[in-house]
């Protein structure tokens, strides 16, 4: 039976794993999608979400970072609202998400329940969330029990999200969401062990990739190096131990005569001075859709704890994380090597 879908999708990661299911899994459905746009998007992504969905609203997200800036959240917050309830008047059988903890998609399930009381909710894994602590430690209303107090009342109650606002300690936690879309159902942490788990398909992630990233060209030539970072500041007081690690690495590309290449997270800000003579992959392209058209796979990518070191093993490359230089805890590097990647 032909079924309703509706995709909330941030990132480019996220886009993958969703158009790929569109194009596979639900290949049979009619797709829709909300894209809360955390990145650049370029006319490319753009043009490939039109065409592989029926319907498709983009709202603003996380990029430029001064969205996320407070006041700034409270003036956009009321237009994306208006927004969805325009757009959400289907009745959905499925409501496939990933951000469970923000607001909006708290309201994005109170329209959907409200159309159609039986809308599964689901949730889409956001990379290495599902594997491991990246250590980031929340802020704003969801930093301590104060102000996650004062949240749920101003939400649950005065704004009426009722049984829809349901806000825990991590990603995926909602207490609507009981089954999930992840790459590695085998190694999800503690957590998600207890949701219906089903594993997405590589020719999901394939899929995602070449619907993505249709026209996508060669920046590589001849082999190289391709570091792919992470935000800085979640290097915190390890950083500094980060650039010494990546320019001996640098060196050592150099000494053997191979080039390098260097991709900074799409809402990164800042520079490292390490790569200023070194070849910077534009930052509003993911990773995948770099690695998408490399031709021969003559690449070894290198890393620190970014989803896109996933992604590169996945693709077939030589995949190498840095881990132990910023990370004491071994979560992050089990769960590497039980999928290939080198920990050095």
């Amino acid at each position: 039976m032909k079924m309703r879908n509706l995709f909330v999708l941030h990132t480019q990661y996220n886009l993958i794993l969703g158009t790929g299911l569109a194009h596979t899994v639900f290949a049979k459905d009619t797709n829709h999608l909300i894209l809360f746009q955390d990145f650049n998007i370029s006319d490319m992504v753009r043009d490939s979400l039109i065409s592989s969905y029926q319907e498709v609203l983009f709202l603003t997200g996380a990029y430029p970072k001064i969205n996320e800036q407070y006041w700034n959240k409270i003036r956009r917050y009321p237009v994306i609202n208006h927004k969805l309830k325009q757009f959400i008047k289907n009745d959905y059988d499925r409501v496939i998400l990933v951000e469970d903890m923000c607001i909006p998609e708290m309201y994005i399930m109170k329209y959907s329940g409200r159309v159609n009381e039986e809308t599964e909710f689901i949730w889409l894994e956001d990379g290495s969330t599902a594997y491991f602590s990246n250590g980031v430690v929340s802020g704003g209303m969801g930093a301590n029990r104060m102000t996650r107090m004062i949240r749920r009342i101003i939400f649950k109650y005065i704004f009426r999200l009722n049984k829809y606002y349901d806000l825990n300690y991590y990603m995926g936690g909602h207490c609507l969401l009981k089954h999930a879309y992840v790459s590695y159902p085998q190694y999800v942490q503690e957590q998600y062990k207890s949701m219906e788990l089903t594993e997405i398909p590589d020719e999901a992630f394939e899929a995602g990739i070449k619907k993505i990233y249709f026209n996508m060209k060669n920046p590589f030539y001849d082999k190289g190096i391709l570091f792919v970072l992470d935000l800085l500041h979640v290097y915190g007081d390890k950083r500094r131990d980060v650039e010494l690690a990546l320019e001996r690495e640098i060196q050592n590309a150099h000494e053997n005569g191979l080039n390098v290449y260097y991709k900074y997270h799409p809402r990164e800000t800042e520079v490292l001075d390490i790569f200023c003579n070194e070849v910077e992959l534009e930052r509003s392209i993911s990773m995948e859709g770099y690695l998408s058209c490399a031709s021969g796979k003559q690449l070894r990518v290198i890393g620190i704890k970014s989803t896109g070191l996933q992604t590169a093993k996945k693709m077939g490359f030589e995949t190498v994380s840095l881990i132990r230089l910023v990370d004491g805890d071994c979560q992050v590097s089990d769960f590497y090597k039980k999928i290939g990647i080198i920990c050095l």
